[in-house]
């Protein structure tokens, strides 16, 4: 997901960044954080929907039989 951060410390390789909307804090590497919003979203993997599978929808249940 994405989500807007405050840097607030910086240490070698590691970032703290404060989430916005909570109080929550954690450090990631510099590697995970994106200028913007646009860049971020378009580094996330690409996720099949059910439309798009190839084996079509799934089942509601799985069948153990």
């Amino acid at each position: 997901s994405v989500r807007k951060v405050t840097i607030i410390r910086i240490s070698r390789d590691f970032c703290t960044v404060r989430f916005a909307d909570t109080d929550g804090a954690i450090a990631v590497r510099v590697s995970r954080l994106y200028g913007t919003r646009k860049m971020a979203e378009e580094s996330l993997p690409k996720k099949l929907t059910v439309a798009v599978r190839q084996e079509g929808p799934r089942p509601p249940h799985n069948v153990w039989m």
